[in-house]
C-alpha cells in the first residue's frame, strides 16, 4: 500500500484509550435506560 502511514505507537494507545472509554460509556448509558440483554436479568 503505497502511501500507507503507521500509526506510532503513542497514536495507537491513544485511540486504544478513547475505543475503551466509549466501550464504558456505551454500558453505561444501556445500564441506566435499563435495555439491553436480557440474558442475564438482574
Amino acid at each position: 500500500m503505497e502511501g500507507y502511514h503507521k500509526p506510532d505507537q503513542q497514536k495507537l494507545q491513544a485511540l486504544k484509550d478513547t475505543a475503551n472509554r466509549l466501550r464504558i460509556s456505551s454500558i453505561q448509558a444501556t445500564t441506566a435506560a435499563g435495555s439491553g440483554c436480557s440474558v442475564f436479568p438482574p
